[in-house]
């Protein structure tokens, strides 16, 4: 990772380096869930897998727990394979560029084992959190995306395998109600939403819809539906996936 740690005078030098065009990160969203970087070999392999991503307290761990029972011949994959690093959590824009690029491609290691391990199975599978998702957290890390952009280069010199990405997302002031009342150490205060968590999540509810809509994918709003109906739906729509 140590050229990707290296810093540049400004955006601009580090694009003009690696020939960066505006529609990269966009191209490469699509170019990961397409499997158009697949290689021939791996083509003839029939990929059956369910990436579910989504913005905090959208419903995600309680539809995977539901998915479980329901398609129990699944395999599922954790969100990380490995124990977070302490340095690595909750990173933030205010931290050095090194730092936030330590974490995030920390994290997308993670996802190359994700990936390994999907290669692995021939029927159905179920992750948590893909690649994609990714790119929801490091769009809101240093100006002009440069830790997203960073990360797309590393990753559109892999091959992805391809599958159905759903994202989960709620309306900022239901995502509020959710943490309110939550039973886990996700459980904020009221205060907590005003001084930061609130402004985070308005942030982090645009980038989800962002990335979605650049990609293709598909955007599932938790807001109004119980977590059965959502279970159904997703269940339903990956039915469809397989079949075709």
């Amino acid at each position: 990772m140590h050229n990707e740690l290296v810093c540049f005078s400004d955006l601009a030098q580090f694009r003009e380096q690696f020939d960066i065009g505006d529609d990269f990160l966009e191209l490469g969203y699509k170019r990961i869930i397409s499997g158009d970087n697949v290689a021939e070999a791996e083509q003839l392999m029939y990929f059956q897998v369910l990436y579910i991503d989504g913005i905090t307290s959208s419903g995600k761990s309680t539809l995977l727990d539901l998915l479980q029972k329901e398609i129990p011949d699944a395999h599922f994959i954790p969100e990380a394979i490995d124990t977070i690093p302490f340095p690595h959590r909750n990173v933030n824009p205010s931290r050095p560029i090194v730092d936030q690029l330590r974490a995030e491609f920390w994290f997308y290691n993670q996802y190359i084992k994700k990936d390994e391990e999907i290669r692995q199975y021939t029927g159905k599978v179920i992750v948590d959190r893909g690649l994609l998702g990714l790119f929801c957290y490091s769009n809101l890390l240093s100006d002009q995306n440069e830790v997203s952009l960073r990360i797309m280069r590393r990753a559109s010199q892999r091959q992805w395998a391809p599958g159905l990405y759903i994202f989960l997302t709620a309306r900022p002031e239901v995502i509020r109600e959710r943490l309110l009342t939550r039973n886990d150490t996700a459980r904020i205060r009221e205060e907590d939403w005003i001084n930061s968590v609130g402004s985070y999540i308005e942030l982090l509810h645009k980038s989800v819809k962002n990335v979605a809509s650049q990609a293709g994918v598909y955007l599932l709003d938790t807001s109004e539906k119980s977590p059965h109906e959502v279970m159904l739906e997703v269940k339903n729509l990956f039915n469809a996936y397989c079949e075709n």
